[in-house]
């Protein structure tokens, strides 16, 4: 009989021997973070959005170039800001998504069993 140490459990050549698999359900909490950060992504767009038009606003009523130039470079500043807000809104919408998806279904498992004449791999979970 041979035995081999692999992360310090002894595995036997002829018996299939099976790693002990975590049970941990997937937290709520990475999901919850995440919302967060996307609640607050669509603030900072909306606040954004606003000066951006405050200052359109306030360009037509521009007396010289230097000044309509100004207010030109804020809005084009602020409306960056803006579509950059809107997009980490929308990445973090479809994170959320997936996080609370995965926290509150099934979990899917994969087993890894190895022999002294082969292994198999199976992988359960819902589609």
């Amino acid at each position: 009989m041979v035995l081999v140490a692999f992360a310090g459990v002894a595995l036997a050549d002829d018996q299939p021997t099976q790693l002990p698999r975590p049970d941990v359900e997937p937290s709520v909490v990475p999901a919850l973070v995440s919302t967060g950060i996307t609640a607050g992504a669509v603030v900072v767009a909306v606040i954004t959005h606003g000066k951006a038009a405050d200052r359109a606003d306030l360009a037509r009523f521009a007396l010289t170039q230097e000044a309509y130039d100004a207010d030109r470079h804020a809005i084009s500043q602020w409306s960056s800001v803006s579509g950059v807000s809107i997009g980490v809104a929308a990445a973090g919408a479809a994170v959320s998504g997936y996080l609370f998806y995965r926290a509150f279904s099934t979990r899917s498992h994969v087993e890894v069993d190895a022999t002294s004449h082969g292994g198999a791999i199976a992988i359960s979970g819902r589609w």
